[in-house]
């Protein structure tokens, strides 16, 4: 980390991320500019969105585009959470306030860590912890009541390279199922939520999301079974 605003500085990045020149530098600068600020990150440019990845046919993602316009409804100017508890990303990330960071760019205080830390049980299902930084960052936010910032400098270039992530579909259902629920209880601990103002962000979206990325019906119902008995060993088997 280096030093700024009286306290060491934390600064996370993925694998699979390539820095701005000014990136380490910026990072320094905002943290000693903002005596107030617990969490920052440069700008991120997905340099291929995940989800191209499993749509290649020329109908099927005009289909998808007119689904996402349907059920995700405005796109937001910054890095927002949606009544749901789920985050909102801009294609073009936007400099200013924002209420999450990625882990492919995000950088705290230190003495952040001395409070909070991240929710090892979003590890469960193994390969890599689905929406660590997203839950870790806006409880942040949350937890001091401030918002993060997003940098006004070159961006960080996410390159979403493939390996890391959870090659089992089963397990890739059951982890989203399960780290999803554990997400949203962890952000009910400070404010309430509406659960559905968008039905693409409900049980039935997720499940039509998957299924649109090619994972078959059978994987998706053994891997909320998977999902159902982690739930129940960790504790009441209520559904998040």
């Amino acid at each position: 980390g280096g030093g700024g605003g009286g306290g060491d500085v934390v600064f996370f990045i993925d694998d699979d991320s390539e820095l701005a020149a000014d990136a380490v530098s910026t990072v320094v600068k905002y943290f000693s500019n903002f005596s107030w600020l617990k969490g920052m990150a440069p700008p991120l440019i997905d340099k291929r969105p995940r989800i191209d990845k499993y749509i290649k046919h020329p109908v099927i993602g005009m289909l998808r585009d007119l689904i996402y316009a349907f059920f995700m409804g405005k796109e937001y100017p910054h890095r927002k959470i949606r009544n749901s508890a789920r985050n909102s990303f801009p294609a073009h990330d936007t400099p200013g306030v924002a209420e999450w960071l990625t882990g492919a760019g995000m950088a705290f205080r230190k003495i952040v860590f001395e409070s909070m830390e991240f929710d090892e049980r979003l590890e469960l299902f193994g390969g890599y912890a689905l929406g660590e930084d997203y839950d870790f960052s806006h409880r942040v936010f949350l937890h001091y009541n401030e918002p993060l910032l997003v940098a006004s400098s070159d961006p960080v270039i996410h390159h979403n390279a493939d390996g890391g992530r959870i090659g089992d579909n089963v397990k890739r259902c059951a982890c989203i199922f399960y780290n999803t629920s554990i997400i949203r209880t962890n952000f009910r601990k400070y404010r309430s939520y509406r659960l559905l103002p968008f039905i693409w962000e409900s049980r039935f979206g997720m499940i039509l999301s998957l299924l649109m990325q090619r994972v078959s019906a059978t994987e998706i119902f053994r891997g909320y079974v998977l999902y159902r008995k982690a739930l129940a060993s960790r504790g009441g088997g209520k559904k998040d």
